[in-house]
C-alpha cells in the first residue's frame, strides 16, 4: 500500500480524534474489483511508552518519536495518540488490506511492534482490535452477524463491547452496502510473535467469514 495520503499520515503521530480517510486510502491503493470481492481487514494495537516521562517533558518525547518514524515506510502502519486517560499510550494502526494480503499485513505489524519495543521502549499492552469490513446490506446486518461462530478458546479472549446491542463488537455502517465490524481481544497471554500471528490470523479469518 503506497499513496501520497499514506505518506502524510506516516510522517507524524496523529492526534487522538484526528480523522483518517480510510476510504480514500483504500481506493488509492486497490482496484474497485478488489473492494467489491474481498473483505478488508485492519488492526489496532494499544501500546505504552515506557519512556514517556523520562525526559521530563512529554512534548520533547513526542518530537523525538516523530523525527524517527522512517521505520513505518512501506509497512502500511500509522500511529495515533490515545486519549488523555492514557497519556503514555499510542494506538498502532494497520490500514485495511484485502483478506488475501492478511499475512503480509500481520508480518508488517509485528515488525513495527518489534521495532518500537527494541529501539523506543514502547511495549504492547495486550489489547488488540480487529476491524473487518465487507459487503453487507443494511437489511442483512442481523443475519450476517448471527452467522459468526467463534470457538470458546477465542471467545474467552473477547473484550465485551460497551454501548452496542451486539455481543461481539461495534458495527459501523460505511454506506447501505458496506459495514465494518470492530471487535477487541485481550491477547496478553500471547507472548511470542508467532502466537500473536496465529491468534490474529484465526480471529480475522473467522470474523471475515461473515462477508460472503
Amino acid at each position: 500500500m503506497s499513496s501520497v495520503l499514506l505518506t502524510q499520515y506516516q510522517s507524524r503521530i496523529l492526534g487522538p480524534t484526528e480523522p483518517v480517510d480510510y476510504s480514500s486510502l483504500v481506493m488509492q491503493s486497490y482496484p474497485p474489483q478488489a473492494i467489491q470481492q474481498e473483505p478488508f481487514i485492519g488492526f489496532k494495537v494499544l501500546v505504552t511508552d515506557m519512556m514517556a516521562y523520562s525526559a521530563g517533558n512529554p512534548g520533547d518525547r513526542m518530537r523525538y518519536l516523530e523525527a524517527n518514524l522512517g521505520f513505518l515506510r512501506g509497512k502500511g502502519v500509522i500511529i495515533r495518540e490515545t486519549s488523555l486517560t492514557k497519556p503514555d499510550g499510542y494506538w498502532i494502526l494497520t490500514l485495511p488490506v484485502p483478506r488475501s494480503q492478511l499475512t503480509t499485513a500481520l508480518n508488517n505489524l509485528l515488525d513495527v511492534l518489534a521495532t518500537i519495543e527494541q529501539y523506543f521502549s514502547i511495549i504492547r499492552d495486550g489489547l488488540f482490535e480487529v476491524n473487518v469490513s465487507g459487503r453487507c446490506h443494511y437489511a442483512e446486518t442481523e443475519r450476517v452477524l448471527s452467522s459468526l461462530t467463534i470457538p470458546q478458546r477465542y471467545m474467552q479472549l473477547l473484550v465485551s463491547p460497551d454501548n452496542t446491542p451486539y455481543k461481539m463488537g461495534h458495527v459501523q455502517r460505511i454506506n447501505d452496502t458496506f459495514m465494518v465490524l470492530r471487535t477487541r481481544w485481550n491477547l496478553r497471554n500471547s507472548i511470542t510473535p508467532a502466537s500473536i500471528f496465529e491468534d490474529l490470523t484465526v480471529i480475522a479469518q473467522l470474523t471475515a467469514s461473515i462477508y460472503h
